[in-house]
């Protein structure tokens, strides 16, 4: 399948970009890679313009497919964002909101399956909030709405997967699960998934790839034990660090003091 291709992405809000010619590495089909970086890096307004919701100069290329040339009605049938924020006061219940996601997704249309809430309820099985398919939306912690957000990407099964730290309400345990479930299904479907994550361990574990942003720009990109290291922990967050491998890509990061 075919990757994304960003190169000389510049977005942000009125006439100052937040992000400054941006050029990634290739976002594969069936890879996880998470965008670390400092608060105000830059890491939601690239999300944000690669889903097409700022304007945006520069290439992003889904294969042959120009996604900055398309509408954004169309981009969405490709690319769903799932943000960091969520919305509030829905009295739809659980298992409406998901079956509503998978009848918006051209792939569920396409193999006929739009309409089995089936589907619906195995990706609620999958996230462990199955429990959770009929109560209201508007009666959920933040933690439990940020799963049923979760629920509602991934079943749409889209080309492109933007997530905007998944994991910053939930605890532990489904930090783990839901980053682990990420990993499974873009393998599974072939997906691109970029996510944005502060958790330096969790980003580590859970990626192939690394991509750090500074100030709106690339500082570092590569396996994360080529782009966490004390070198870039200086340089980028302003720490004394060391970093040591725990077995695969596992990176224990031990913070001394500031710099």
């Amino acid at each position: 399948m075919s990757g994304l291709g960003v190169s000389g992405l510049s977005a942000g809000y009125g006439a100052t970009p937040i992000v400054r010619d941006v050029s990634l590495p290739e976002l594969k089909a069936g890879e996880v890679t998470s965008l670390i970086g400092p608060n105000g890096a830059g890491k939601s307004t690239l999300l944000r313009a690669l889903a097409g919701l700022l304007s945006a100069r520069g290439s992003v290329l889904l294969g042959e497919q120009d996604l900055l040339g398309m509408p954004v009605g169309e981009r969405s049938k490709l690319v769903t964002y799932m943000p960091q924020t969520l919305p509030q006061g829905v009295a739809l219940s659980v298992l409406e909101t998901v079956i509503g996601a998978l009848r918006a997704s051209p792939h569920s249309v396409a193999t006929g399956v739009a309409d089995d809430p089936r589907i619906a309820l195995e990706i609620l099985q999958r996230i462990g909030i199955e429990a959770l398919a009929m109560q209201r939306l508007d009666q959920l912690s933040g933690g439990q709405r940020q799963l049923v957000s979760l629920a509602q990407a991934l079943v749409r099964a889209p080309r492109v997967l933007l997530l905007d730290e998944p994991t910053s309400a939930l605890d532990l345990r489904y930090q783990l699960r839901v980053m682990n479930l990420v990993r499974e299904v873009a393998r599974e479907r072939g997906m691109i998934v970029l996510v944005v994550l502060h958790d330096l361990h969790t980003a580590a574990r859970s990626s192939d790839r690394i991509v750090v942003l500074s100030r709106g720009e690339i500082a570092a990109a590569g396996a994360p034990r080529d782009a966490i290291t004390p070198e870039m922990l200086a340089a980028v967050y302003h720490v004394r660090a060391r970093v040591e491998a725990r077995g695969g890509d596992d990176l224990l990061v031990m913070v001394d003091s500031e710099i």
